[in-house]
């Protein structure tokens, strides 16, 4: 049974205020759609979230021998460094984005400015650039601070066993894991990633019109929210000046704590089935 209230015509973008009806409580099998990600309702539970849901040892492990090589090719053992994880969603999201919000790809000047916004406030920054589009960001995002740490391409799926760890995905999410603070562009992927990092997240305001931004903005990480979410113009500007390192809405509706435990819980069945 499916009895949420379509928002828009963007599938799989409901409202479920209507998880509060102890009618639906016993005897339903409830379809909450494909990609939830109602943050409003599991934001209380992160802490819990992220001692639970920890990446393999491999995964961890790599990145930490990522960041020391870099660590030891700059010259920089014993010295503070601020780690700000990039996620830059492209491929095909760019129509997905057009045919849904009428928007594009984000473009290297709002990328620019999200680094500006770490470099004009730490001395030592390192960016690790994570994408499915590693080709586009080395030849628009290289800088003497930014590393392209992930993958250089996005590994074919073994359809023959789909709940198989994906190498790329486990090896990406954890370097963005192991980062101080993030800098994302679209999607889920990037926002979990913050999560689990930590520290600030700087976003596009562009994100703001889609479903994954309703649902931050309703879960209180909109901007003008004190709570280390970031949100600059996504537009492109025609003039940009480079600093170097060294230089809402909020939904009414309050969930019961047995609504709240079955979101839980099916969040918690759905990314245990995931790649990571």
């Amino acid at each position: 049974e499916k009895p949420w209230k379509q928002i828009d015509k963007v599938d799989n973008n409901f409202r479920y205020s209507q998880i509060g009806d102890p009618g639906l409580h016993r005897g339903k099998a409830l379809d909450i759609g494909d990609f939830p990600n109602d943050v409003k309702i599991f934001k209380e539970f992160m802490p819990e979230i992220k001692q639970k849901f920890v990446l393999r040892k491999r995964f961890q492990d790599g990145a930490q021998r990522k960041l020391h090589h870099i660590i030891s090719k700059r010259n920089l053992l014993g010295k503070t460094i601020t780690w700000v994880g990039i996620h830059n969603r492209r491929g095909d999201y760019g129509q997905h984005l057009n045919a849904l919000y009428g928007l594009s790809l984000l473009s290297a000047d709002y990328f620019h400015k999200a680094m500006n916004h770490f470099s004009s406030r730490y001395n030592q920054v390192i960016f690790v650039v994570v994408t499915d589009d590693m080709e586009w960001a080395e030849e628009n995002m290289s800088h003497p601070g930014v590393e392209f740490l992930g993958h250089k391409t996005v590994l074919q799926k073994d359809t023959d066993h789909p709940l198989a760890t994906g190498e790329d995905v486990g090896d990406d999410l954890a370097l963005l894991a192991a980062c101080n603070h993030t800098i994302i562009s679209y999607g889920t992927f990037g926002q979990w990633a913050a999560m689990l990092a930590g520290g600030e997240v700087v976003i596009s305001d562009t994100a703001a019109r889609t479903k994954e931004g309703r649902e931050l903005r309703e879960g209180g990480f909109g901007p003008g929210e004190e709570n280390g979410w970031v949100w600059i113009e996504g537009t492109e500007r025609k003039t940009y000046e480079f600093l170097h390192s060294g230089t809402s809405s909020k939904s009414s509706f309050e969930f019961p704590t047995f609504a709240k435990q079955i979101i839980i819980v099916l969040h918690y069945v759905i990314l245990s089935l995931s790649r990571i």
